[in-house]
């Protein structure tokens, strides 16, 4: 048997069909929905069985939009396997460590499909309240969507590298069950990402897969300077507040 046939006797179908369903309800919710309480916590989202949205019928500010990221993508996460079978104290440090990562993926793609070549908020505002630096702001806004973009990433690769990033093991304090629960997960997807490749690029599957995991790469210099954007706020803006949720989600002052 050669590896092709080796390949095809293990179907990809029903992992990508089921992360494509759970990040189209999430992303139905970002687009058309608010939570209905403002004061959800992550230690709330992991307790709660539902997490409550209605129509989104006014205007949102920079606050409003983090807010519902933090939420909508939190309650996403929770809905895999290797999330909701950890502890609480574990699904807590998982959803706090990745909901901006993941939520940064998931709008680059979403841009990079629609044609964009920069990230907004979906009214088309801009993700950024004030323009602190040029260079920042332009790394902020693009550079992720330019990755996608550069790649022409796939659906199918898209949703595979979407439950990579949030299933690593490399998150502090987490348990040591945890941390095994997740590795196990993490190389459950990595080697179904591999299998994509390798049947669809055939012998140059291993390159294409090397290519995929520098999107890695990008979404944490994306996570760092939002980071850094959103301190340089904290010491220059009195008037900047974001809600604790989202805080949780970055290591600010």
């Amino acid at each position: 048997m050669n590896i092709k046939s080796l390949l095809q006797n293990t179907s990809l179908e029903p992992l990508t069909d089921f992360i494509s369903e759970v990040n189209f309800n999430r992303c139905t919710l970002y687009l058309n929905s608010i939570p209905k309480y403002r004061d959800y916590t992550i230690g709330q989202i992991v307790q709660n069985d539902v997490i409550e949205y209605i129509p989104r019928c006014h205007p949102m500010n920079y606050r409003d939009w983090f807010y519902l990221v933090a939420v909508s993508t939190s309650d996403f996460l929770r809905k895999f396997p290797f999330v909701y079978q950890s502890s609480s104290r574990d699904q807590s440090f998982i959803l706090q460590k990745n909901f901006v990562k993941v939520a940064s993926f998931c709008e680059a793609f979403r841009y990079y499909l629609l044609g964009e070549k920069q990230l907004t908020f979906p009214d088309g505002s801009n993700i950024l309240i004030e323009d602190l630096g040029i260079e920042l702001g332009e790394r902020i806004k693009f550079r992720l969507v330019a990755k996608c973009c550069e790649l022409q990433i796939t659906n199918e690769e898209f949703l595979l590298l979407l439950v990579l990033i949030f299933s690593s093991p490399a998150i502090e304090d987490l348990s040591d069950t945890g941390n095994l629960l997740l590795s196990s997960f993490q190389s459950y997807y990595s080697s179904s990402l591999l299998k994509y490749c390798m049947l669809t690029f055939y012998q140059d599957g291993p390159i294409r897969f090397t290519k995929l995991l520098d999107v890695f790469q990008v979404v944490g210099q994306h996570y760092e300077d939002l980071n850094r954007y959103f301190v340089f706020l904290q010491l220059t803006n009195p008037e900047f507040q974001l809600d604790d949720i989202v805080k949780k989600g970055f290591n600010l002052l």
